[in-house]
């Protein structure tokens, strides 16, 4: 194995590993917000009133409830599963700076899962949610970026997201387990 090979595999282990265990930073900065009412509904498992209430609103173009309704049609909760229907939602929420919604869309192009396999589109989607700061987007970049998925290989931009990602992963993980007076 290349010694870049062997510095991928070792920062790829580390990060599939705070992955696992790290929050995401951005929402241990500050007071989490109330839930909004469709939210609630759905995290008590209540589909049928999330479905009732989301639908209209993501009608309407409310974000939250386009991305509510993708995972509700990923998931199959409260309506059949239905990835293309997923897509459709994240896609409409992605196009608003939702950055679940554009990593999942990412993965689905990525994939071929709801949509058309096309790497183009899933580097299109990560490197969205990765310019927000998104750590699984710019891992999934990185990764696209390793493998040549969608654009030219390229290792030296794949190692420089490889490394963002251990930093702030290094770095939540800190504010996490570190007292504060």
């Amino acid at each position: 194995m290349k010694p870049d090979r062997i510095a991928f595999a070792a920062i790829v282990v580390l990060i599939c590993a705070a992955l696992q265990s790290a929050s995401c930073a951005a929402a241990e900065t500050s007071a989490p917000a109330a839930p909004s009412p469709v939210a609630a509904a759905y995290h008590r498992a209540d589909f049928k009133e999330a479905l009732r209430l989301a639908r209209p609103l993501a009608e309407q173009g409310d974000a939250e409830a386009e991305h509510l309704l993708g995972l509700m049609y990923a998931s199959g909760d409260g309506v059949d599963k239905d990835l293309a229907q997923s897509a459709a939602w994240y896609e409409k929420a992605a196009a608003q700076g939702v950055v679940a919604s554009q990593n999942n869309l990412g993965l689905y192009y990525l994939h071929g899962e709801g949509v058309a396999q096309d790497y183009a589109k899933a580097a299109f989607w990560f490197r969205k949610a990765a310019d927000q700061g998104a750590g699984q987007g710019m891992y999934n970049l990185a990764s696209l970026y390793e493998n040549g998925q969608g654009m030219p290989r390229d290792y030296k931009k794949a190692a420089a997201l490889y490394r963002q990602v251990a930093a702030s992963l290094l770095d939540a993980w800190y504010r996490e387990n570190t007292p504060h007076p």
